[in-house]
């Protein structure tokens, strides 16, 4: 009964929309149907009604439409999360991957934990971590091989080394789009790419320095590929 009452709602929604919106230049039911996709949970969700799942591949659709994300792979299901707690602290080393465009940067590193937190040695520098934002699924102590990983937006770039600019590199390539400017860094072995807003060009091997907010970063346990560090 519920289904169908959401049912209704959506195709009702999309027949509103429709009769707003002329320019729509479909067969009438397929208008409806794509408004009603559009607009339906948003109505829903005012009535108070559960709404209607949907299946895509669509990144930008699924984090911007939805309340809630569910994650599958290979038939199983990953992590159940609203929108931006999936983006901020994805589960594992998969759902980091798969979420975000361009995708997360990863960095390998090597971790000492002890009971108050733990110490990460890596390509950007010795970072530490208070135990109270790393996760259940964290080491109570011991070395562990680790991986880092810090979204390409997180990363601030400067020619210039300061306090917030810590992390030496050289500039790979630039793609300048406009709005937004994405560099491939290189710090050491390690590719790094950077979403920098506004249009800025950097030579071919520009030495320029990196930064970010070490809380912001998530850190995995690379052998279980499990999440032991959230992003706070």
């Amino acid at each position: 009964m519920r289904t169908l009452l959401s049912l209704s709602v959506a195709v009702l929604a999309g027949l509103l929309m429709t009769r707003v919106a002329k320019p729509l230049k479909l067969p009438s039911v397929t208008a409806y149907l794509v408004a009603g996709v559009l607009i339906g949970p948003f109505v829903l969700g005012r009535l108070g009604i559960p709404g209607l799942g949907f299946a895509g591949y669509d990144q930008v659709e699924a984090l911007t439409m939805s309340t809630r994300i569910a994650l599958y792979r290979k038939g199983e299901l990953v992590q159940v999360a609203p929108p931006l707690e999936l983006y901020d602290n994805p589960v594992n080393l998969y759902t980091a991957d798969f979420i975000g465009n361009p995708s997360i940067n990863f960095v390998k590193g090597t971790a000492q934990v002890e009971a108050g937190g733990m110490r990460v040695d890596s390509p950007l520098g010795q970072l530490g971590f208070e135990r109270g934002d790393m996760t259940e699924a964290a080491p109570q102590s011991g070395s562990v091989d680790v991986t880092i990983g810090v979204r390409p937006e997180q990363l601030s770039i400067s020619r210039q080394a300061d306090d917030a600019h810590w992390v030496e590199g050289h500039v790979y390539s630039g793609m300048p789009a406009g709005s937004e400017t994405l560099v491939s860094v290189r710090v050491g072995d390690t590719m790094l790419t950077v979403k920098e807003l506004g249009s800025t060009h950097y030579a071919s091997d520009e030495p320029v320095y990196l930064g970010f907010n070490p809380k912001k970063v998530n850190v995995f346990e690379t052998k279980s590929e499990n999440l032991i560090k959230y992003c706070v």
